[in-house]
């Protein structure tokens, strides 16, 4: 058994992880891959979905989408189905990063609506698609990633911090739901992990108030290193497999104790 393969129940199951091209997402992919599913690597491009395929390697096929596109997406869902017959996994982890900003110097058309059409309705959109053949098949696992300013104010982040609280708030509500029909939903709030998005974003921080007033919570909150995405993807792993069959309608908390709440 290699280093990544722990759940040999996912072995030929069919997954779809949205913004799977870099970062936690990737590895997840690269984690659902190793234990023996089938894995479509999402991404707004085609360059980079293939990209991302060719680095995981085996278990992988490319699925570029915008996932803030509805038809697009449900395009996309059923021709997995299609291919493979079923889906069995879906991980919602496609977000929008922007810059740092505070409420009041915010830009709507640059600072909202492009995360809630990415990281809201994108989730909705990819759960409505998913669950029609789920629910057909009573059996599925859905999990939505929303983030750590869910459970806690962000300097700069009001409206991103909404639309996690949202996403967290939407996945107990269709665990309800789909618990008749077998189908699974959970949702993660991973806090500050190592990401190409996370350097992003820090490199835009608007101005150096906010970003050292940033730095000293952050540095406050626990004596933890930064995650790396492999880390967290451990814990999304887990909850896409039966080792975690009796969990849904969680909002699991992934901040190494940063953020400690019920």
């Amino acid at each position: 058994m290699g280093e990544l393969e722990r759940y040999p129940d996912l072995k030929g199951k069919i997954a779809l992880v949205t913004g799977s091209t870099s970062g936690i997402g990737k590895e997840t992919a690269r984690q659902l891959a190793a234990n023996g599913a089938t894995v479509y690597i999402n991404g707004r491009t085609e360059e980079r979905a293939l990209t991302a395929v060719a680095d995981i390697g085996d278990g992988c096929l490319p699925a570029p989408c915008d996932v803030a596109d509805r038809e697009a997406v449900r395009g996309l869902v059923d021709r997995i189905v299609a291919e493979q017959g079923e889906l069995d996994i879906l991980v919602n982890n496609a977000d929008w990063h922007s810059r740092l900003v505070w409420f009041a110097e915010s830009e709507p058309k640059q600072d909202w609506y492009p995360y809630a059409n990415v990281a809201l309705w994108g989730q909705i959109n990819c759960a409505h698609a998913a669950v029609q053949h789920m629910i057909e098949r009573k059996r599925g696992a859905i999990l939505n990633v929303s983030g750590g300013s869910a459970d806690e104010g962000v300097l700069g982040y009001a409206v991103p911090g909404a639309m996690k609280g949202a996403i967290a708030s939407f996945a107990m509500h269709l665990a309800k739901e789909m618990a008749w029909h077998g189908v699974r939903v959970n949702a993660v709030t991973p806090h500050i992990v190592d990401t190409p998005a996370l350097q992003r974003s820090a490199a835009s921080v608007a101005g150096t108030e906010l970003e050292r007033l940033s730095t000293a919570a952050w540095e406050a909150q626990a004596p933890r290193a930064v995650a790396t995405p492999a880390e967290a993807a451990e814990v999304y792993t887990f909850l896409c497999s039966e080792a975690s069959s009796y969990i849904s309608g969680e909002v699991v908390k992934v901040n190494g104790g940063r953020i400690i709440a019920r």
